[in-house]
């Protein structure tokens, strides 16, 4: 398998696979399931619905309240209710506004600190938690503010009523408290209602005129009721759902992996950080499509792809690999390794076979992905209040970039909020270069403790190329912006032998064994079992257009490789 063959085949492969995308796409549209409905207890569809107007009608009274918040009224009140969101993580300010009143009893609406145990189950609020912040009194329309003291990071809410009487409370600086069991009470986490048959006393709805916003509609009297949910339905502000903020796996591949924790029509969805772009050289599956830096257009003419860099090939002029290394398909290799087979996901370091992120410690905000250290933060854009902070990921295997504020939140003990993100004290008056940060009031250079990818070093908080280092290895270049189309690239870690033969073949290490492919062209080969023989068509036909192509440019590429022999 020749070099120009391997990165015509992948190129291949990526335009395929991007015309499955937009089939399935299609598809999606074609046939979208309809969104989950919530079931009460005995079966029945809820909330309930009848009539125009807010009355009986969840629907209107939500939408009539999107509007006065500028919305376009468009939340289906069926479709869209959940129960699965039982808490909620606090901004710095919460509103709170009585939308309807569709029942006789006095209901009171409230929140409560959420406390756990050390195992981190939820415990059941004691009245002395309750605080009652729309009172039975408190008529349609009628809006009142809070703000959360700091260290409360887990709320929950309440309804309660004594029936045809307002319930009893005392005075407190966070909203009354209640003095008092209720005749009614029932919480957002259902499992301490009161009147603990499990049905349903709350469905909540996450707002689309503002995110950050959620109703709550309440069903007020034990052993159920009419399943309209408008006895008490409330707005409140200020308030995402729990667990929203933090690190996820989603479920795209390469940048569209990294995650995070978001609420979506009130249940919380990981959501990628980043989104699908054009490939380009920097060690990064920035299609998402499960290959990196594939494609023959990321360098400028003449330059290949290597490690995430664009650099001129070995073997030619001035470029030599340096001792202990040979040249092999204009890439820079350790001698052990030079007929070396590895499997694919690794790649053969002092002659052995290991995980391309072995042995690397990256820089200070940086992480090691497929043997490149790469910028967590690059790519990822933040709402205006909001930067991007490097998190764990949710197996604690990297790290990923994540938006984040510590303006409402606030930070633990001996820290203070700076610029949005929590800063020791002691580097709240201290301003570091570009390459270093702050530890305890000291300047830290990013460098620290970092171990680079072999041919490179650390500088300026960054991996870079070691000068010192084989030209053509692992090094500085550009993202390939500007390039003609005529560079190549050399994806280190797959299988280097012919599937047909067994024997090493001579693309380096580079031939994939799961792969039938051809070296002029592209052959296709379609998944056994596939069923839609039109997609099947428009694949072949893509297949046949892209081939006429590569094979001309193979033969350039032989032409240009003679010469240079």
């Amino acid at each position: 398998m020749t070099f120009a063959g391997v990165s015509s085949y992948r190129t291949c492969l990526a335009r395929l696979a991007a015309l499955s995308l937009l089939l399935a796409s299609a598809l999606m549209f074609v046939a979208r399931p309809a969104a989950a409905e919530v079931m009460q207890t005995g079966g029945a569809v809820i909330p309930k619905q009848a009539g125009n107007t807010c009355n009986g009608n969840a629907t209107n009274c939500i939408n009539g309240n999107e509007k006065l918040e500028g919305g376009a009224g468009d939340i289906d009140a069926i479709a869209t209710a959940t129960i699965s969101q039982e808490t909620f993580n606090p901004l710095c300010e919460l509103t709170f506004r009585v939308v309807a009143r569709g029942a006789s009893y006095k209901n009171t609406f409230g929140w409560y600190e959420v406390k756990r145990d050390a195992d981190g189950k939820p415990l059941a609020p004691m009245l002395g938690d309750l605080h009652v912040f729309l009172g039975c009194a408190d008529a349609i329309g009628s809006e009142k503010t809070l703000t959360i003291p700091k260290g409360v990071s887990e709320i929950g809410f309440f309804l309660a009523n004594d029936r045809g009487a307002c319930v009893t409370t005392q005075d407190d600086p966070l909203g009354p408290t209640l003095t008092a069991q209720p005749s009614n009470l029932f919480f957002s986490q259902r499992q301490f209602n009161s009147d603990g048959d499990g049905l349903i006393h709350l469905l909540v709805w996450q707002s689309r005129a503002n995110p950050n916003a959620f109703y709550f509609g309440w069903e007020d009297q034990s052993g159920g009721g009419d399943n309209d949910f408008e006895d008490l339905l409330t707005y409140v502000t200020g308030i995402q759902c729990a667990g929203g903020g933090e690190p996820c796996q989603a479920e795209g591949q390469g940048v569209c992996g990294d995650g995070v924790m978001q609420c979506q029509d009130g249940a919380l969805t990981c959501v990628p950080t980043q989104m699908a772009s054009p490939e380009a050289c920097n060690g990064l599956d920035d299609d998402c499509d499960g290959d990196t830096d594939e494609g023959d257009d990321l360098c400028p003419k003449n330059e290949l792809c290597v490690k995430g860099r664009c650099e001129p090939p070995c073997g030619t002029g001035e470029f030599r690999c340096s001792s202990g290394e040979v040249c092999v398909e204009g890439v820079c290799v350790d001698a052990a390794c030079a007929s070396k087979t590895c499997p694919s996901g690794s790649v053969c370091r002092a002659g052995k076979c290991v995980s391309p992120c072995d042995d690397v410690a990256c820089p200070y905000g940086a992480t090691c992905r497929s043997g490149v250290c790469v910028d967590v933060c690059e790519g990822v854009k933040c709402d205006p209040g909001f930067v991007c902070e490097a998190r764990a990921s949710s197996d604690g295997a990297t790290l990923v970039g994540v938006c984040t504020s510590c303006d409402c939140r606030g930070c633990d003990d001996g820290q203070t909020c700076s610029a949005h993100v929590c800063v020791d004290n002691a580097c709240k008056a201290q301003t570091c270069d570009v390459g270093t940060h702050c530890v305890a009031g000291d300047c830290v250079d990013n460098c620290a403790d970092a171990n680079c990818p072999s041919g490179q070093l650390c500088r300026a908080g960054a991996c870079v190329r070691d000068p010192d280092a084989g030209a053509g290895g692992a090094g500085e270049g550009g993202n390939g912006s500007g390039g003609d189309g005529d560079g190549f690239v050399f994806e280190p870690g797959t299988d280097g032998h012919d599937s047909s033969s067994g024997a090493p073949s001579d693309s380096g290490g580079i031939v994939d064994d799961k792969l039938a492919i051809e070296a002029k062209g592209c052959s296709c080969s379609l998944p056994s079992g596939s069923n839609s023989g039109v997609t099947a068509l428009a694949l072949v036909a893509l297949c046949g257009a892209i081939g006429v192509k590569r094979r001309r440019k193979f033969a350039t590429e032989q032409r240009r490789r003679a010469r240079r022999g």
